[in-house]
């Protein structure tokens, strides 16, 4: 496929976020940076979301061919594990108080403001997928990200 195609035009809100889920479960152990990482991809996708859920559905879908060239720029970077590490995911779930209450150095930058609005932004799209299994597949990979 080439670089336009890769990604198939959104058709609605829960595509946008079935897609981004999917790259969350299979890339997140991958050790990439660039483009503001999976952070912003599910950040950036979360946005338009709520944008649709407020009443600016027109605007949401307009921003969706952005967040199609957004993802696409994020998979096209390299996974740097071998150079940089592997990510290990965090021992904790973030909605329980362990978890707030580790203190471990983080591969990723801006670590607390990135941990508080990826938790957010990841459940807003969560709340679009309704297979179970897949829930729990992309519940226990983010734990990479919120490492």
């Amino acid at each position: 496929k080439t670089a336009k195609d890769d990604i198939p035009p959104y058709r609605s809100q829960t595509e946008m976020a079935t897609t981004v889920i999917g790259d969350l479960i299979d890339h997140a152990a991958e050790h990439r940076r660039g483009f503001g990482g999976l952070f912003h991809v599910i950040n950036h996708a979360a946005a338009l979301v709520e944008l649709d859920q407020y009443g600016y559905g027109d605007v949401a879908r307009r921003g969706w061919d952005v967040h199609r060239r957004h993802l696409r720029l994020w998979r096209s970077l390299p996974d740097l594990s071998d150079e940089l590490g592997r990510l290990r995911p965090a021992d904790h779930d973030p909605r329980t108080p362990q978890y707030w209450t580790v203190h471990k150095p983080s591969p990723w930058s801006a670590r607390l403001t990135h941990r508080v609005k990826t938790l957010y932004g990841f459940f807003t799209l969560l709340r679009l997928i309704e297979d179970d299994d897949t829930r729990k597949r992309a519940e226990k990979q983010f734990l990479y990200l919120m490492a």
